[in-house]
């Protein structure tokens, strides 16, 4: 069980927080410096999350894309200089749903279009790419720059996958969600904001003292998979127990794996779920 009362904060681990819930805590926690002023950093990466209208890579399109950068060194995360937020004009009306999720309206994008060059320049140097659906982001990243000379990184982690929340005792793997059990709430569903959150969330440390990026460090590199399993209802306890977690967008039961262990996994489903239909996504390759 993820001890709670004995939470981090900020990686540094020089002083203890106890979570209160509704206690607001500012986002400048998380200090913006220049990348030259850290001393011997371990390594620098990239925090991105889009707007869309809709969950289709195929038929929808990007509305916004946040880039942020960060340098992480002796336990501590620092946000540097360097990155990028555009909007993007889909070309059509967003429907009231988007509006709703998004905070976006039609006057917001209208006639608005976003820098692909500097959108690739706020990827510079860094070591990897984080996201909190990192196969959703980057999937819309690409459809975006497809047919252009713009190139993204390669090699990408996954703060809802590839952390072992459950493992903890934690239930939901939504980012407002667990940034509140770690203390901290702000205004979701805008890029720049989900960014800064998912930046300072990841400045926290594991019960064993682990800093959270650091599982995206390791993460990132490795090809993995995320299977998505179709089944039904009476069935989810046995995926539940294999690790498998509800993915409410796609209503389906997923796991990310190492290419290693795909083969295992598939065989496990085969004999323990036959009926089950399940779709294989390769993610995250390697770079």
């Amino acid at each position: 069980m993820y001890p709670f009362e004995r939470i981090f904060f900020p990686a540094s681990g020089s002083k203890m927080l106890s979570v209160l819930f509704g206690k607001q805590m500012a986002l400048n926690k998380l200090l913006c410096v220049a990348e030259s002023h850290v001393n011997n950093p371990e390594f620098v990466f990239a925090v991105v999350d889009t707007e869309t209208t809709g969950l289709d890579p195929k038929n929808d399109k990007l509305t916004e894309v946040c880039v942020s950068r960060f340098v992480y060194g002796h336990g501590t995360i620092f946000k540097i200089s360097g990155g990028y937020s555009g909007l993007q004009d889909p070309g059509f009306p967003l429907s009231e749903t988007i509006k709703k999720i998004t905070g976006l309206t039609d006057a917001d994008l209208a006639g608005k279009s976003i820098d692909k060059k500097a959108l690739e320049q706020a990827f510079e140097g860094v070591s990897f790419v984080v996201a909190h659906n990192a196969n959703f982001d980057k999937s819309f990243l690409e459809g975006f720059l497809a047919g252009s000379d713009i190139k993204i990184p390669d090699r990408w982690a996954c703060s809802s996958s590839d952390i072992p929340w459950s493992d903890w005792g934690i239930s939901s793997r939504k980012l407002d969600y667990l940034c509140m059990i770690h203390g901290f709430y702000y205004d979701a569903h805008r890029a720049q904001i989900d960014v800064d959150a998912l930046g300072l969330l990841l400045s926290f440390c594991d019960p064993e003292g682990k800093t959270l990026i650091e599982y995206l460090r390791d993460a990132a590199k490795d090809s993995r998979h995320t299977i998505n399993a179709f089944v039904r209802f009476e069935d989810k306890d046995i995926l539940k127990s294999n690790g498998f977690y509800w993915n409410a967008e796609f209503k389906s039961w997923d796991r990310t794996v190492t290419g290693s262990n795909l083969k295992d996994l598939l065989e496990w489903l085969n004999q323990n779920l036959p009926t089950c239909r399940a779709r294989i996504t390769e993610i995250l390759p390697r770079a």
